[in-house]
């Protein structure tokens, strides 16, 4: 009955097997909306059914082209043009493949 529990012992009190890789990086893939939407699409349609409650949404202007929009804000002047983003600046900024 010892051999077992010093065996036991031996393994407890064994260093961690390491490698000189150093641990991967956090990355929006891994945290983003990549990784609870399937699609960009699907992440885009839930920033715009959010944006009833005031939260920030993209619409689309013309084909993988859209821009941004701050959900209740709206500014007095209304000069300052907007900024667009096409599809593929904005499946980099979330994390989505392009």
């Amino acid at each position: 009955m010892l051999a077992p529990l010093f065996m036991l012992k031996l393994v407890l009190m064994a260093p961690l097997q390491t490698t000189d890789m150093p641990p991967p990086k956090s990355t929006r893939a891994t945290h983003g909306p990549s990784a609870r939407f399937a699609t960009l699409d699907a992440y885009l349609e839930f920033l715009e059914t959010r944006a009833q409650l005031g939260g920030t949404w993209y619409r689309q202007v013309a084909p993988g082209l859209y821009q941004r929009e701050s959900g209740n804000l709206r500014r007095a002047d209304g000069a300052a043009p907007k900024r667009t983003y096409t599809r593929a600046e904005l499946a980099e900024k979330f994390g989505f493949p392009p």
